[in-house]
């Protein structure tokens, strides 16, 4: 016993030493605690649940700590796989351990797993497993879309401050009801029309509708979908002459009618449902009823019909029935629907339409037959690489501008692609389709050959020159796989009457020709960057960029067309730039590209658009637009002193947004091409500011 506690004593006395105690002498006794802390990985387990287009994260946990007050360790990052609807590959993301981990904007809805959460170290090599090591994000559709219709009453439309006399009019008032996170915003939308003539009239001064109270936080990240109008118009050929008018004074119904397409993108070989509703919407209880409703959907052969609901030959009329009744008529009240599922069968710009025929009959009048169509277009994407453009809306004859297409790589391998404009000829040349496409390349670039790694954007500009005034159009057109490379024949013009546009066309608006074209030449190739960015699919290379929404882009393009438009008001001669009736809207403007607000008691609610200048500050295009604005407002400083300059900047700003202005100038030096260098840190942050804007 004597010998076994000796042995013990001396064993705990050389613990004590090891950890700086004071050593133990023979019949002395001590005790002491020690603590050891095991610091592990951990994912919380609140559900997340976000919307479509809507950023969101996951939360960690380090030593039982989040955030700032999670342990140190660097090098060390927690990693997961992102698999789910919509994205090809598992896209690989990470954070510090503690802090969440930020996911890519995600599109589709559905449920999307981050899978094999764990702890990695400075090298990658696997430390531990998370608890749990598994976290589902459920993606809802936060924008949801209802149309209502009704006939108004004499009341109702003088209660509106409409004065109309309901013998010579019908007025109907659309109601679309957009729902975002739970909240429901009603617009109204009242449109009379001349039973006389059947057209219809815009009301000048509709009903003023409310917005839900916006609070303290921004409003969500998302893309409202398009509509589209069309009407149900009566007979085979038309509305009825005016003479026929006058010998037949029975009202022949004319039927307005939207279409809500939430999306017009696709991959090769996705299906698309096209789903078309159809609503009696006459007063209930009237014997008024839509007989024989059937629709006709003409596609392209690159988009072939695979079913349609309910089924019918294949290029047959689908009927619509009433969805209660099941009849073939619909009652006042009634409903129904046709469905047809399309596949994409080839990459490209496709324009898919519908024509809706049905019988109006009515007690006492003669019946009806009523048509209608309506059109959209639709990009399908290789999902090996995607082209969007951008380009002006309108040129005029004469005029030269640039259009840029953008090519991005999809794929996990190297792509070579081969763009053809062949059939667009040179100005200085005559050819047989030169009348046809009202277009001439300015410069030598009639084909265009690319070899793009995994993931990589290039830009390609085409000087053009049109012979008319009209509206720009561009499309993808088909891509045709040879042993080696891919073809992709690309589809431009100018258009006197204007054409449905693709939706992978970014199309600027038409103030922005009151800017310097340089300017715009410059920010075009920022936002088309952008917006092939917003309409490109999640994978794993995509998700490596920041997720800007079609959103972010229209608002930074919006930005230039109201400049544009300031400078058209100030003009006294529109066809002349002068530097004093430009320097404040270049002024406004160089604060909004920044995300300075104007209005500063709305500034806690508009959107900040942290991904747009993550873009911008990122990409060399982001650096040429940055300089673009410099050379602005240096052209219109001309002759004025630096001390003017920040005078007149500040005077025509000082109502905006607090912001920091710091010019440093002075005399040029020899082989210095940036002598007067101004940087800056953040003081908490401890970032440095300290690259040129032209780097």
């Amino acid at each position: 016993m004597t010998q076994s506690r000796s042995k013990t004593l001396i064993r705990v006395a050389v613990a004590m030493l090891l950890f700086g105690a004071l050593p133990l002498f023979a019949g002395e006794v001590a005790t002491a605690n020690l603590d050891i802390l095991g610091v592990a990985l951990e994912v919380s387990r609140d559900p997340v649940t976000t919307g479509a287009d809507i950023p969101a994260s996951v939360q960690t946990i380090f030593g039982g700590k989040t955030n700032e007050l999670a342990p140190a360790a660097p090098g060390f990052s927690a990693v997961g796989e992102l698999t789910g609807p919509g994205i090809e590959s598992p896209i690989t993301l990470s954070a510090k351990p503690g802090w969440p981990i930020a996911l890519p904007t995600l599109h589709d809805e559905g449920d999307y797993l981050l899978q094999n959460i764990r702890l990695v170290g400075p090298s990658g090599e696997f430390v531990q497993q998370a608890v749990p090591s598994i976290a589902t994000i459920n993606v809802t559709g936060v924008l949801q879309t209802r149309v209502k219709v009704r006939q108004l009453t004499p009341e109702e439309l003088r209660a509106r401050g409409i004065t109309v006399d309901a013998r010579n009019f019908e007025v109907y008032e659309y109601t679309f009801i957009f729902g975002v996170r739970g909240q429901e915003v009603e617009v109204p939308f009242p449109v009379i029309m001349d039973t006389r003539t059947r057209t219809f009239v815009p009301v000048e001064a509709p009903s003023p509708y409310k917005l839900p109270k916006l609070g303290i936080a921004p409003p969500p990240r998302f893309v409202p979908p398009g509509i589209e109008s069309f009407d149900l118009s009566s007979g085979p050929g038309g509305p009825p002459e005016p003479e026929k008018r006058e010998r037949d004074p029975r009202s022949r119904p004319t039927i307005p009618a939207a279409l809500v397409v939430p999306t017009g993108f696709g991959v090769l070989h996705q299906f698309f449902a096209v789903i078309l509703n159809v609503s009696n919407v006459a007063p209930t209880g009237s014997n008024i009823r839509l007989d024989s409703v059937s629709a006709t959907i003409n596609s392209p052969l690159e988009m072939k019909i695979a079913k349609t609901m309910p089924a019918v030959t294949i290029g047959k009329p689908v009927p619509i029935y009433d969805a209660t009744t099941g009849a073939t008529f619909l009652v006042a009240g009634g409903e129904g629907s046709a469905e047809w599922t399309l596949e994409a069968l080839k990459a490209g710009t496709h324009t898919v339409s519908l024509d809706v025929r049905a019988t109006y009959q009515n007690p006492g009048q003669q019946d009806l037959l009523l048509k209608g169509r309506v059109s959209t277009t639709i990009a399908v994407s290789d999902p090996r690489f995607q082209i969007t453009f951008s380009h002006p809306d309108t040129v005029r004859q004469d005029e030269e501008y640039t259009s840029y297409a953008f090519i991005t790589n999809l794929s996990g391998q190297t792509q070579h692609v081969e763009l053809d404009t062949n059939y667009v000829p040179k100005c200085d040349a005559i050819a047989p389709q030169f009348s046809t496409t009202l277009i001439c390349r300015v410069d030598d670039a009639s084909n265009a050959k690319l070899d793009l790694e995994p993931g990589e954007m290039k830009t390609v500009p085409y000087k053009l020159r049109s012979q008319i005034s009209g509206t720009v159009y561009a499309g993808a057109g088909s891509a045709n796989d040879t042993a080696l490379s891919v073809g992709v024949k690309l589809t431009m013009g100018v258009s006197e009457s204007g054409i449905p546009l693709s939706p992978a066309t970014l199309v600027m608006p038409y103030y922005s020709r009151f800017l310097s074209k340089e300017f715009v030449d410059a920010n075009m190739q920022l936002l088309g960057l952008g917006y092939s960015l917003a309409t490109a699919p999640l994978n794993q290379y995509t998700a490596k960029f920041p997720r800007v929404i079609k959103n972010d882009v229209w608002i930074r393009a919006q930005d230039i067309a109201r400049a544009g438009q300031r400078i058209f008001i100030a003009r006294h001669n529109l066809a002349n730039s002068d530097p004093v009736e430009n320097r404040e809207p270049i002024m406004h403007l160089a604060l909004d590209q920044l995300g300075n607000i104007e209005r500063v008691d709305i500034a806690s609610v508009v959107a900040q658009m942290r991904e747009w200048d993550e873009l911008r500050r990122a990409e060399k295009a982001g650096r040429r637009a940055g300089a673009a604005m410099a050379r602005q407002l240096e052209a219109n400083e001309n002759g004025r002193t630096p001390k003017q300059f920040v005078d007149d900047f500040a005077a025509a700003t000082s109502h905006r947004m607090p912001f920091l202005l710091a010019l440093v100038h002075g005399a040029p030096v020899n082989g210095e091409t940036r002598p007067y260098a101004l940087w800056a840190r953040g003081e908490t942050s401890r970032g440095e500011v300290d690259v040129p804007a032209e780097a």
